[in-house]
């Protein structure tokens, strides 16, 4: 047994460093880029897609770098709301580095990014206060919604055509099948374009014509493919694809093998753009959602069960495709217009062609 050592209680055991009594405590300095870290780690334990962190971090890390080299502001503690309010002015007035301006709807982003970081510090008790509790959003500009055509839709279609550069016949034609199963898929069941990336086979019922997918919140939901999208899914999945190893494989691949990413479908539409001759629009992934809910509503389709197809929480999120602005619904307008109606004075018929006598 080891001998006991003698020596002062602990409770009375002092050090050189001790502090004072009566001395305060100095304040913490709370680093920016530290509580970003705590805000991203918080994310990750709660479940949320990588795509969020990622975009929290490009819109957060610009908002700190602002503080310090506008108002020198290093500590998060010192941030006031007129700081806040004073970067969104210098967002709406500053351009970007490609010399253009932020959009209101970027602003508006930023900003709700930014309220969530500060509410979720004063959630913590990181800060000792809200300084967003007098902010509000900033408006952002209602534009309307532009979708494709359906000659539009026609041209993409045959731009889906793999080019002749370098490639083989058969690579050729893999790469249509493959171009033309994510356009049809995207726009007959308006999925994400990450939940297009993340297909397996297992999600995939092939005698009803359904899919499993993965949307925002970890929450599942069933969408069915009708005949077009489903036609050349399987064309490129039967004759194209390969079988697949196991049912986790993915359904849709890139042109060496790998699983399809976001990038590659962001260079697929910048090329079928080109191709296509689209310029008064946005040809996307997600103008392909757009015009699969517009067209949904145009057939008669109800705003809950469009709801429940994109995969949105609440009805705000659909009640903008309520206000349609396409050429289809001008059709309509014309079709129904309750003006045309109504009888002001008779027409007068204009006799065409010779006279008799």
């Amino acid at each position: 047994m080891p001998p006991i050592r003698r020596g002062k209680p602990a409770t009375t055991a002092t050090t050189g460093t001790e502090k004072k009594r009566g001395q305060k405590a100095q304040p913490t300095i709370l680093d920016p880029e530290s509580v970003l870290q705590r805000y991203l780690t918080w994310h990750d334990a709660e479940g949320h897609s990588r795509r969020t962190e990622a975009c929290y971090g490009r819109t957060l890390r610009p908002f700190f770098a602002y503080l310090k080299t506008e108002h020198e502001l290093t500590d998060l503690a010192h941030v006031q709301i007129d700081h806040l309010r004073a970067w969104l002015v210098w967002l709406r007035n500053t351009p970007t580095k490609n010399s253009q301006q932020r959009s209101s709807k970027t602003i508006e982003s930023y900003c709700r990014q930014m309220m969530a970081f500060v509410r979720w510090c004063y959630a913590e008790e990181i800060l000792d206060h809200d300084p967003t509790e007098r902010l509000k959003l900033p408006k952002a500009e209602k534009k309307h919604i532009r979708v494709f055509s359906d000659d539009e839709v026609k041209r993409l279609h045959e731009a889906c055509t793999a080019p002749t550069n370098g490639l083989r016949p058969d690579v050729r034609r893999m790469l249509t099948a493959r171009n033309r199963a994510i356009l049809w898929t995207l726009l007959d069941t308006g999925m994400r374009a990450s939940e297009l990336c993340g297909m397996r086979f297992m999600d995939l019922d092939r005698k009803r014509g359904t899919v499993y997918i993965m949307g925002k919140g970890a929450k599942e939901r069933k969408v069915l493919l009708g005949q077009r999208g489903y036609h050349y899914l399987c064309a490129y999945l039967d004759h194209w694809r390969g079988e697949p190893e196991s049912q986790e494989e993915h359904l849709i691949l890139t042109d060496d093998g790998s699983p399809l990413t976001l990038c590659t479908i962001t260079q697929l539409f910048n090329r079928l753009k080109k191709i296509s001759g689209i310029t008064d629009k946005r040809v996307s992934a997600h103008t392909c959602r757009h015009w699969y809910a517009i067209r949904f509503l145009l057939k008669g389709g109800k705003l809950f069960a469009l709801q429940r197809h994109l995969g949105h929480e609440t009805l705000e999120m659909v009640k903008i495709y309520a206000y349609i602005t396409d050429q289809d619904a001008e059709d309509e307008k014309r079709k129904y217009s309750p003006a045309d109606d109504v009888e002001i004075e008779p027409q007068r018929t204009k006799r065409r062609g010779f006279r008799k006598g």
